[in-house]
């Protein structure tokens, strides 16, 4: 029994792991929007991540 329950727990993560993955970066984007953490142009990021002194 023991046997049977381990085998079926190994066998869900692959099936259940796009979703877990999926939902983490969904919670992660939300709450970088509640911050205003995200950009809209990617260019101004590339620009910012150049810059070397940020008085």
């Amino acid at each position: 029994m023991f046997m049977t329950g381990l085998s079926l727990a190994v066998a869900m993560v692959p099936e259940g792991l796009p979703v877990v993955v999926t939902i983490t970066l969904a919670l992660g984007a939300a709450a970088m929007a509640r911050t205003k953490a995200l950009a809209r142009r990617l260019q101004v990021i590339e620009s910012l991540g150049a810059a070397s002194v940020i008085c």
